[in-house]
C-alpha cells in the first residue's frame, strides 16, 4: 500500500510525537498517559497532528503491531468525543475512510485486499480492530455535525456505504457511556 509523504509532515513536533507514540503503543500505555494526552489536546490544540499521527499507525498494518493499531483508532475516537468541532481534521486525515475499508474488507472475508488492511493477524485481533472502527462511527453518531458542511456530506456518503454494502454498526444505549466516564 502506498503512502502519501504529506501525511508524515504534519505529525507535530518531536515531543508531540512522544507523548502520541506513549498514547497509542498499548492501552496501559494510553490509561496511564491519558489525562495527560486530554490536557494537552485542550490547551495546545494538537487534533491534526493527533489524527495524522494515528492515521499513521493505522494504516500502515505491516510495521505496527495490531495493538498499537487498535489504540490509535481508541485515541481517535477519544479526540473526537473531547472535541467535537474538530471533526474536519479526523475527516481530512483519511481515518475514517480506513476505517470504513477495515469494515468492508472483514465482511468479506480473506482475499487478495485482506493483508493490505490486516496484515497477518489473529482472528481476534481482527475483530477487535474491526470492533474499534465500528466504536469510531458509532461516536459519529453521537456528535452533532454541522448541516451542509463538507465533513457531514462525507460521514453520510460513508455512512451510505456501509448499509450499501450490508455492514451494520451495532446501536448500544450507553456505550460510549465508558467514554464519558473516562473524560470527566
Amino acid at each position: 500500500m502506498a503512502f502519501c509523504k504529506g501525511k508524515y509532515k504534519n505529525a507535530g513536533s518531536n515531543d508531540d510525537q512522544l507523548l502520541f507514540q506513549n498514547c497509542c503503543q498499548s492501552i496501559e500505555y494510553l490509561n496511564l498517559y491519558f489525562k495527560d494526552l486530554k490536557d494537552y489536546l485542550i490547551r495546545y490544540n494538537k487534533f491534526e497532528e493527533l489524527y495524522n499521527y494515528c492515521y499513521n499507525i493505522i494504516a500502515n498494518a505491516q510495521n505496527n503491531s495490531p495493538v498499537s493499531r487498535i489504540t490509535s483508532l481508541k485515541v481517535a475516537s477519544l479526540g473526537l468525543i473531547i472535541n467535537e468541532k474538530n471533526v474536519s481534521h479526523l475527516v481530512n486525515t483519511d481515518i475514517l475512510q480506513y476505517a470504513y475499508k477495515i469494515l468492508k474488507r472483514n465482511k468479506e472475508g480473506r482475499n487478495k485486499k485482506f493483508l493490505t488492511y490486516f496484515g497477518d493477524i489473529t482472528n481476534i485481533e481482527r475483530n477487535m480492530l474491526s470492533r474499534e472502527c465500528e466504536y469510531l462511527f458509532r461516536n459519529l453518531n453521537q456528535i452533532n455535525l454541522v448541516k451542509n458542511t463538507k465533513e457531514e456530506k462525507y460521514i453520510n456518503n460513508l455512512k451510505n456505504k456501509l448499509e450499501k454494502n450490508k455492514i451494520s454498526i451495532p446501536q448500544k444505549a450507553n456505550d460510549s457511556l465508558s467514554y464519558v466516564l473516562i473524560l470527566s
